[in-house]
């Protein structure tokens, strides 16, 4: 069977769909699947074509990047050339303008289109990241966005919520929708038991829509209350220059980007992944924190609900709420033994829902309806 998956991102690009587009294609070429990825050529430095892992790898040049999320890379000539010839297409998101031209290309040359919803289905409260993005995001789920879903033959989604919603705002009958769970391989995020390091991290894009704006508040507030604390910042961003600017003289570490592979290193570094998100599908950094013994403090917004057990794995905050926040993290930080119960159930959680074993079967078995 041969599969091409459709991808906004793709590594050394960090995303948690791009991230998500290649485990799963590694997967698929170790059941004997073929395999190949068109994506944008983000950054400009990556080879137009590539063979990795059995996969095979083909980056569109893009003419940057809108809102810092979206690539602009034109893919409909080569989806035209050659979607015909594979068994399936498979889209990751449908928010991209990469998405848009999936589903345009398939209404013109008519192949089979499973999409893959990561998240995002949501509309953001104006108050967190203005009403101009709001307000786009409206029209956009009215629209263009609400095409692109329909024109998919199947629809998959990581997040129960957004099954529910996108059955529900686009009209989607219940039968072409499935729920298949993220999944992340446990093997490369082993259960770590460690000393206090008092340090919290964040992984994740430097946007506003990540509550970026918060981070110097809430390291501010920690520290002042517990001494020796440090805030490690993995990513990057628009919100980067700001971002530093606002956390001087505040004990704030920032790592930029880093490989994938090496993410690992972090969590052996952190005693608290901090999530600060105004909009979120089920995030994968959230699956590998709880994998590898770190709980989670996170607002309450997607899919998050969904894998962050309240008291149980971690805890949940209203958006916005930042001084509930910052308590729920200090009492994390103060609790070792609480930390280590959190911790272990949260690796349990991976270990019998998140894993490649139990999705891989599947993702396979959608395919081979068409």
């Amino acid at each position: 069977m041969k599969i091409l998956q459709i991808s906004n991102f793709f590594p050394p690009k960090t995303s948690g769909h791009g991230i998500y587009c290649y485990n799963l294609s590694r997967k698929l070429v170790e059941q004997g699947l073929h395999v190949k990825v068109i994506t944008s050529q983000i950054p400009r430095n990556t080879f137009p074509i590539e063979l990795k892992n059995g996969i095979e790898i083909e980056r569109i040049p893009a003419y940057g990047t809108g809102w810092g999320i979206s690539a602009l890379s034109f893919i409909v000539p080569k989806l035209l050339k050659e979607a015909k010839s594979f068994d399936v297409v498979h889209l990751h998101s449908y928010l991209f303008l990469i998405s848009n031209q999936a589903a345009l290309s398939k209404k013109l040359a008519q192949f089979p289109l499973v999409l893959h919803l990561h998240g995002g289905v949501g509309i953001p409260d104006p108050k967190f990241v203005g009403t101009f993005k709001s307000a786009f995001k409206r029209f956009y789920d009215k629209s263009i966005g609400k095409a692109t879903i329909k024109s998919a033959d199947r629809v998959i989604s990581i997040s129960k919520t957004d099954k529910v919603k996108v059955a529900n705002k686009f009209k989607i009958k219940r039968n072409k929708l499935v729920w298949i769970p993220n999944a992340i391989d446990i093997s490369r995020f082993p259960y770590l038991e460690k000393k206090s390091t008092k340090n919290i991290g964040f992984i994740g894009r430097l946007e506003l829509w990540k509550g970026v704006s918060y981070l110097p508040q809430i390291i501010r507030e920690i520290s002042m209350r517990l001494p020796n604390t440090k805030l490690i910042i993995i990513g990057d961003g628009s919100q980067k220059e700001s971002l530093a600017a606002q956390s001087k003289g505040l004990p704030v570490e920032f790592l930029g980007m880093i490989p994938h592979k090496d993410i690992t290193n972090i969590f052996r570094k952190i005693d608290v992944l901090i999530l600060p998100s105004l909009l979120e599908g089920v995030p994968n950094v959230c699956l590998e924190a709880f994998s590898s013994g770190v709980p989670v403090v996170a607002f309450n917004v997607g899919g998050v609900k969904e894998i962050v057990k309240h008291d149980k794995t971690g805890f949940l905050i209203q958006p916005g709420d930042t001084k509930e926040f910052i308590r729920k993290t200090l009492i994390l930080l103060n609790d070792t033994e609480l930390r280590r119960k959190m911790a272990k159930a949260g690796r349990k959680l991976i270990e019998k829902y998140y894993t490649w074993d139990a999705t891989i079967p599947k993702i396979i078995s959608i395919f081979q309806t068409f």
